[in-house]
Order: structure tokens, then sequence, then C-alpha cells
């Protein structure tokens, strides 16, 4: 009696360790699902305001300024505008690209995590290697906080030099147009 006593002690020991252990596991995971929860709120609230508007806007008066622009001399201030405000419009798409990479990352992330979710839940898969999934999962959102921050930095450079640019050659271009107009 003693023996059976023993063994089912043992049996509950184990079976509580297994429990604590997936618990352990489970909130592991629920601390990385919020991370890249807000990971994803940050995107999205960073958008990129119409990439295609801004690009259409900023071509035009780009090519206002070629078309109806005519100098006896060059203007090395006007000139260093212009080609800072190129270098700008040419990273847009740059920009919307990895906001499009991270969106992806974010949902194959989420993906992963629900398939890791539910393999713990149930205990599928190899249990020995679950804190190396976690670990895996935790540096794939980590590697999304990076990208995200570079996003963040890239697109406060482009808005800064756009909304510093765009108003002044903005005005040159329509100044130009309608002098041309009036010849």
């Amino acid at each position: 009696m003693k023996s059976i006593l023993s063994l089912l002690f043992i049996g509950l020991l184990i079976s509580s360790c297994g429990n604590a252990k997936k618990e352990a596991f489970l909130k592991q995971i629920t601390d990385l699902e919020k991370q890249l929860e807000d990971i994803e709120k940050n995107l999205e609230a960073n958008q990129i305001d119409t990439i295609a508007g801004v690009k259409i806007a900023a071509s035009t008066v780009e090519n206002r300024i070629k078309h109806h622009l005519v100098m006896d001399k060059i203007d090395l201030e006007l000139g260093s505008k212009m080609d800072e405000f190129k270098r700008t419009r040419k990273k847009l798409n740059p920009l919307g690209s990895n906001f499009n990479k991270i969106r992806r990352g974010i949902e194959e992330e989420k993906i992963a995590l629900l398939n890791l979710k539910t393999d713990i839940e149930n205990g599928a898969g190899e249990k020995e290697k679950y804190a190396e999934h976690i670990d895996f999962e935790k540096n794939k959102i980590e590697q999304l906080q990076v990208l995200l921050d570079d996003f963040l930095r890239s697109r406060k450079e482009f808005y800064d030099a756009f909304n510093r640019l765009y108003p002044e050659l903005y005005h040159l271009s329509m100044t130009l147009l309608e002098k041309d107009k009036k010849h």
C-alpha cells in the first residue's frame, strides 16, 4: 500500500512540475504577444501618409522648377535644396517597402506564436525544445523592434526634410509657373 501511495505521490509531483513549466511557457508567450501588439500599434500609428500623394506632389514641384526655371548663373543654394529634395523623395519607396516588411513580419510572428502556444497547451511537439522555440520567437520580435526603430528614424528624417523643403520649393514652382504664363 505504501508503495502505491509513493508512486501516486511521485506521479502527482511530476505532473505538477510539468504544469508549472507549461504555465511559465504560456506566460512567456503572452508577454511576447504583448510586445508584438505594441510593435504593431506603433507601426500603425506611424504609417506614411499616402505615399503616392506625397510622391506626386514632390515630382510635380520638381518638374515645374525644371521646366520653368531659367537662370544665367547657377544658384548654389537652390541647387542644393533641389538635390536634397530629390534625394528625400527617393526615400519614399524604401520607407514604404520597410513598412510592409515589418507588417508582414508581425503577421507571420502572430501565427508562429499562436502555433507555439497551441502546441504547449496541448503538449504537442518536442516538449524539451519549448524553451528554445520561445527564445527563437523572442529574437524575431526583437528584430522586428529593431526594424521598427529604424523605420521610425527614417520616417522622421524624411518628414523633417520634406516639410522643411516642400513649402519653399512649391512656392517657387508656382511663382515660376505664373511668370511663364504671363510671358
